[in-house]
């Protein structure tokens, strides 16, 4: 019984360490437009969810929700989920890129623009990590302005629906190791004692 208890206490150490590593924060997204899938600084417009000196990207956790982030400040959610995004109209071009910061590094999408503003529809992946799909919500939005406004302003907003990251399922045989070790534990107590 005491090696059953043993080996319940590691499967489930190794269950709960494998799925806290797989955790990640979002720290900083920014939004770039530009055509090509090259050069987005003359081609387009920056938007920026921590507001480095780009135009305000606003980010809420549900459909036109409030906004996680403020102006000039950090951001930290949580990074297997799903966002919105809202960004001041100007220039988004033919393939947009999107980069999202995390505590474990930065990853890097670019997309070809397709489907229609206000119908949800999400952007072929050109290059890239294929953590981040992006595209377009469902639906309008005015949450933010130009430079430091994280406040509606009249205009109605790029509105963009991000999904960060697909929860990647544990093995399954981390979820058979523990049936099969006790199986083993037990033609083990049969066999030899």
């Amino acid at each position: 019984m005491k090696n059953v208890k043993y080996t319940l206490a590691i499967v489930f150490m190794v269950v709960i360490f494998a799925g806290s590593a797989m955790a990640d924060t979002i720290t900083g997204i920014t939004l770039w437009g530009g055509n090509d899938g090259t050069n987005w600084v003359s081609n387009g417009q920056a938007w920026s969810a921590t507001n480095n000196g780009f135009w305000p990207l606003g980010v809420s956790s549900a459909p036109n929700g409030t906004l996680v982030n403020q102006s000039g400040t950090t951001i930290s959610v949580p990074f297997d989920q799903h966002y919105w995004l809202y960004a001041e109209p100007t220039s988004l071009g033919s393939t947009p890129k999107i980069e999202v910061i995390t505590e474990k590094g930065m990853l890097t999408t670019i997309f070809t623009l397709s489907g229609t503003a206000g119908n949800e529809s999400p952007w072929s992946i050109l290059q890239g990590s294929p953590l981040l799909q992006l595209g377009w919500a469902l639906g309008s939005a005015d949450k933010v302005g130009t430079w430091n406004q994280l406040t509606p302003n009249g205009n109605g907003d790029f509105y963009l629906h991000i999904q960060a990251g697909t929860p990647v399922p544990l093995p399954s045989a981390l979820y058979l190791l523990a049936p099969g070790l006790l199986g083993l534990i037990g033609l083990k107590r049969k066999y030899l004692g």
